[in-house]
């Protein structure tokens, strides 16, 4: 005779031990097995040690969260990560197995609001405290001075010429450009792109003459740099007719009239 009672779902009682005497007489040997392990699941340790600590100051822009968790069962344990500005932050990660998170480039001097809460296989939740930090103050310097801009030197009106530039930024920070084609006329502010990417506009001009093309860049803070090194070109040639062309096809109507009325 075997019994097997089931509590929970988790509490198995295995009743194969003994002898019981049955109505007809005749005797049963009955075994039994107690086994209580999953009912007796502690559940996770409550995350602790936050880096940057509780109250930290002056943290990295670039700073990667981290946290003591685990179970005292052995049991694996899945976080979820709350992070924001607000007292009551977001949800941002949910059951990572790692027990760090990089919430990305921060902003300068500002408070942020993090959490993370535990749980193991056998669905036990331990919420955890709500810690906080704040970040640097900027200390932001403006691009460096872009390269002079490259391109071809020389070309005609009319026709659409590409130049490129770049630069880099002290702090890391996405860069704008602004092209000024010397004519009077210029790009407005280009971007974001990224400190060191190289950039590149496209211009014509309407009329034959030298000029000099000169970049300068800005941050996304607002710092500007100086502006780059002038990149002298001309534009001598023409795309009109020129005075001989003018004259054969004056030419040939006089000559042949109703070769082109035809």
């Amino acid at each position: 005779m075997f019994l097997t009672i089931v509590f929970c779902g988790l509490l198995v009682l295995s009743l194969t031990s003994g002898v019981v005497s049955l109505k007809s007489g005749r005797l049963c040997k009955i075994d039994f097995k107690l086994d209580l392990a999953g009912c007796l699941n502690d559940p996770p340790y409550k995350p602790s040690n936050p880096n940057p600590p509780n109250g930290s100051t002056n943290v990295d822009i670039n700073t990667i969260l981290s946290w003591t968790g685990g179970d005292p069962d052995g049991d694996p344990v899945v976080y979820d990560v709350y992070f924001g500005t607000n007292p009551n932050p977001p949800q941002v990660s949910t059951h990572q197995t790692e027990n760090t998170y990089n919430p990305g480039r921060l902003q300068y001097n500002t408070k942020y609001y993090w959490r993370i809460d535990a749980f193991d296989g056998y669905s036990y939740t331990v919420t955890g405290d709500v810690w906080t930090f704040t970040t640097e103050i900027s200390t932001n310097n403006p691009p460096n001075k872009p390269s002079r801009p490259s391109g071809p030197t020389s070309g005609k009106v009319s026709v659409l010429y590409s130049y490129s530039s770049s630069t880099i930024d002290p702090n890391g920070d996405q860069i704008y450009y602004w092209f000024d084609w010397g004519d009077g006329t210029n790009t407005g502010w280009l971007g974001p792109y990224e400190s060191g990417e190289t950039v590149s506009a496209s211009h014509s001009w309407n009329e034959k003459g030298s000029y000099q093309i000169k970049v300068k860049a800005k941050d996304i803070q607002g710092a500007e740099s100086e502006w780059s090194d002038p990149l002298p070109i001309t534009m001598p040639k023409s795309m009109i007719f020129i005075e001989p062309q003018l004259s054969i096809i004056k030419y040939f109507l006089k000559i042949f009239p109703k070769v082109f009325l035809s």
